[in-house]
């Protein structure tokens, strides 16, 4: 099994994939961080309320909504 605590593979950094999702009613996307961080993913702050969180063969955005514009 790969190490999941190291950078995206090389394999996968030119690849054009995005997945997009919301995380209602949460200020900041630190509990969502912390369950993929319990599962062994990594994890950083990426802005006030959002983190990135990543394997070695996937890295996401978590970034929290507010308002009603995307219910």
């Amino acid at each position: 099994m790969p190490d999941e605590s190291s950078d995206l593979a090389p394999e996968w950094t030119d690849i054009s994939d995005n997945v997009c999702g919301i995380l209602h009613g949460h200020r900041d996307a630190a509990p969502m961080a912390e369950r993929f961080e319990r599962l062994g993913w990594r994890s950083r702050s990426s802005s006030w309320y959002g983190y990135e969180v990543g394997t070695t063969w996937y890295e996401v955005e978590l970034e929290p909504v507010d308002g009603q514009e995307y219910s």
